[in-house]
């Protein structure tokens, strides 16, 4: 996983990856940072809402599962999903076909993280999302990368910023880990035997 990407100020998302096919259908995984200059302020309901929102995430069918891991108990997140529709699934610029997607929305629901006046970013936490319902998606190339788009809204935006570029890596299923590591070990032992028989 190995995008990162870098705004003046805002809301950074790096380091995403996406798995598909099987149990969960298709699962995201991401990290968030909050840029040196801004500051995440305490919401209350939806008023001053700080938020980023994944634009047309392939393959979520509307509300789907999430988890997030934060740095500390305190930071804490909710999420919402909107605007149901198909998009072109499009991998290094190869076009998959169009899939249901939906735009997904974490907000911020406090307390105030000030880093105004920081030296670097600071970690927002790992946020993850699967679907387990939707299984039209095809499978993918490992290493490929599917775009899309987020934007952000901090307290120091007075708009959200709209359309910055991130790439979701494809990577292995775990069970292709398993049935590469199983297919791995007979072949060898069965080479192994071969030797001993001959060597007999």
């Amino acid at each position: 996983m190995t995008c990162t990407t870098t705004a003046e100020a805002g809301i950074t998302l790096s380091g995403g990856g996406y798995k598909g096919i099987g149990d969960p259908e298709a699962f995201y995984d991401f990290f968030a940072y909050l840029d040196k200059g801004s500051t995440l302020a305490a919401s209350r309901g939806f008023t001053n809402v700080n938020y980023f929102t994944l634009n047309s995430l392939i393959g979520i069918d509307g509300p789907a599962d999430y988890r997030i891991i934060p740095k500390s108990n305190e930071k804490r997140w909710g999420a919402a999903f909107s605007n149901v529709t198909d998009a072109d699934l499009l991998v290094d610029g190869k076009d998959y076909g169009s899939f249901l997607a939906t735009d997904v929305t974490f907000f911020y629901t406090g307390p105030t993280i000030d880093n105004s006046k920081g030296n670097g970013k600071v970690y927002l936490g790992e946020f993850q999302m699967w679907e387990d319902d939707y299984d039209k998606l095809p499978v993918l190339p490992i290493g490929g990368n599917i775009p899309i788009t987020y934007d952000y809204k901090t307290k120091d935006s007075t708009s959200p910023e709209g359309g910055i570029a991130f790439n979701f890596t494809v990577v292995p299923e775990p069970s292709s880990f398993v049935i590469a590591t199983l297919v791995g070990s007979g072949v060898t032992g069965i080479a192994l035997l071969h030797y001993r028989r001959r060597a007999a």
